[in-house]
């Protein structure tokens, strides 16, 4: 019974090939990436050439020899001339030939992988921020990436297959004249090697994934020496033998067990060899015995040896390529349920939203990250509107920039919903929704790219609006910084992307970020920290120009500074994910409860205590 299972499980395995073939040609052929068909074509014909030319060669040589030998008397010297210029020219089509296979190759994989590189993008991009948050999936991310190219050397690994398949039933037919006995030992003496290969494939894949999380953390170590953004606190700390002892530990760990599954194998693979090789000894001594005795010719021995050498190069061939075959099988499926990942987060909805006023509403809403996590939110409710300016406060952890995901729909409450304009967010578009809002989140990121493009992508479909770019330069407190930049706008930032690139302050960076953020012109603004790099002057500035550009709109304020918010209509106090308070600065003071404590403790810092001042005036006379 165990032995059927394993044969059906066989089967079935050699199915899944034909399925992962089938799944690499088509995206060859698909009509979107003509240049890709051309080569593919192209490389089809060139096999067809690849096929014929070493029986050629092997007829032309064996000639050759007979030639020299004395076998045909009547043979002139024109014709030996003749032959060996035919086998120069046999011998040149091959390199000729092989160099236009190489390039096709090159050419089609080139292709090939940009395409699925993009798709591979696209797929990312479109992902619930949910699988962000999982080392698993950034594991399988790697895992299907490091195999895009496998696509294409999977469908090269089928055209060799194919090619070396034809080559083999050519050799058999052929070496059927001399012996059909040998060709079906020759055929049968490399089954170990298969075995052996196959199962050295199989564990070395496994291994794979099994190391994975250790690679990935060898990943992570390196990006700290290579990355600019720990290199001060390498050099200040000396973190590099720290740094080297944590990597060389996992790398031995992932060596040591390679190199022990590796050299095993190895041995196995090495030995199956010996089989095959003493049937071809077989064959020379038998085929030079029947040369002795007269039945055969020299140029019979060369011409059937030369055949015998083919059949058992293809057969080697054939055991490789089903190999790799066997291998891309696996790596390429773990692509396509990559690509096949999906979200949890639907985008079912069919209304569009394009209100100028929002009302945005909360309604007895919990969220969790994961089923075994607790709660970051607890039955929270509340609501923000046009043309109020909301500030959310709370200490690390409360649960403040969780409201700003569920509102933009990067996560849905685990309970309750959440309105907009009395329709439940998940019957809008996400498109729609998410371009309702302009958000300067707290780890807000710093594109590489110059300037303009940089303010101007959160809605880069108006991207050549220079009046926009530089109006929001100057409501980010940013065109002064700009202004010093001898290419002004389309000066590069950081010199990751572009060598002239300048390189920026962490406030300056701030600015940059809150001009991106006025640039959207969306109907609601949500900044999250927005002030934490900056100096007292630019913050004051940075909060006037939001009360004046968002006086007819709703603005959503996160901040830990309390003298921020004090302006706001409607100030929300969150506690360990509750809604404890919520009201207008003076009304929560006159509550004398937490909101007036955290405020009463920040203010406290810019009071000194009575006699205080006279200490540190005298401390520096």
């Amino acid at each position: 019974m165990r032995e059927m299972k394993k044969a059906v499980e066989k089967i079935m395995s050699t199915k899944d090939i034909f399925v992962i073939i089938w799944f690499c040609i088509r995206m060859s052929l698909s009509p979107s990436r003509k240049e890709c068909r051309k080569y593919f074509i192209l490389n089809i014909f060139i096999s067809v050439i690849i096929v014929i030319l070493p029986f050629l060669l092997i007829y032309l040589t064996s000639s050759i020899i007979g030639i020299l030998a004395g076998e045909n008397n009547g043979e002139s010297r024109h014709y030996f001339v003749f032959l060996c210029m035919a086998v120069f020219l046999v011998g040149f089509c091959s390199k000729v030939v092989m160099s236009f296979k190489f390039y096709c190759d090159a050419m089609y994989q080139e292709i090939l992988n940009n395409h699925i590189q993009i798709l591979m993008m696209e797929k990312t991009a479109n992902l619930n921020v949910s699988f962000f948050d999982s080392p698993g999936f950034y594991n399988e991310m790697r895992d299907a990436s490091n195999n895009v190219s496998l696509i294409a050397q999977t469908t090269f690994q089928t055209f060799d297959f194919i090619k070396n398949s034809v080559q083999l039933i050519i050799a058999i037919i052929l070496m059927s004249r001399f012996s059909m006995i040998f060709s079906i030992l020759l055929a049968v003496s490399i089954v170990p090697h298969v075995i052996f290969q196959r199962k050295q494939l199989d564990a070395m894949y496994n291994f794979q994934r099994t190391v994975m999380g250790d690679e990935r953390k060898l990943y992570y170590l390196s990006e700290i020496l290579f990355s600019k953004q720990y290199v001060k606190d390498v050099k200040h700390f000396n973190l590099f033998p720290f740094i080297k002892s944590k990597y060389t530990t996992t790398w031995k760990k992932i060596f040591f067990t390679k190199k022990k599954l590796s050299f095993k194998y190895t041995v196995l693979v090495a030995l199956s060899n010996f089989l095959p090789e003493m049937i071809m000894v077989a064959l020379m001594i038998q085929m030079g015995i029947r040369v002795l005795e007269g039945n055969y010719v020299i140029s019979d021995y060369s011409y059937y040896f030369g055949i015998a050498g083919q059949l058992m190069a293809c057969m080697y061939m054939i055991v490789h390529n089903y190999g790799q075959l066997m291998d891309g099988k696996a790596r390429i499926e773990n692509y396509r349920k990559f690509m096949q990942w999906d979200n949890t987060i639907k985008d079912d909805g069919s209304i569009e939203f394009n209100s100028e006023d929002v009302i945005i509403e909360f309604k007895n809403v919990s969220f969790r990250y994961g089923e075994e996590t607790p709660l970051v939110l607890n039955n929270i409710s509340f609501i923000i509107c046009t043309p109020e300016k909301t500030a959310i406060v709370g200490a690390n952890g409360s649960g403040k920039s969780t409201i700003v995901k569920l509102m933009m729909r990067f996560y849905d409450p685990t309970e309750g919903e959440i309105l907009i304009n009395g329709i439940d967010i998940r019957k809008y578009t996400i498109k729609s929704l998410r371009k309702c809002f302009s958000t300067m989140f707290q780890d807000y990121p710093s594109y590489a790219f110059n300037v303009h493009e940089s303010v101007s992508i959160y809605d880069y479909e108006n991207m050549e609006n220079i009046d926009r770019v530089n109006s929001s330069l100057a409501k980010g407190d940013a065109l002064q910084i700009v202004s010093k930049f001898s290419d002004g706008i389309n000066t590069y930032l950081t010199r990751q992307y572009d060598e002239a690139g300048v390189e920026l302050s962490g406030g300056e960076w701030q600015k940059i970020s809150a001009a991106r953020t006025f640039f959207r012109e969306a109907p609601v603004m949500i900044l999250d920290e927005p002030s934490a790099a900056l100096d007292v002057e630019s913050e004051d500035r940075l909060f006037k120009q939001l009360e004046s550009e968002y006086t007819n709109k709703c603005a959503v304020l996160i901040s830990h500074r309390l003298s921020n918010v004090i302006t706001a209509d409607r100030i929300l106090v969150l506690d360990d994910g509750a809604l404890i308070e919520r009201g207008s600065h003076m009304e929560l003071v006159g509550l004398n409860g937490k909101y007036a404590e955290l405020f009463n403790l920040q203010a406290s810092k810019y009071v000194f205590p009575k006699g205080k001042n006279e200490n540190v005036t005298n401390r520096y006379e």
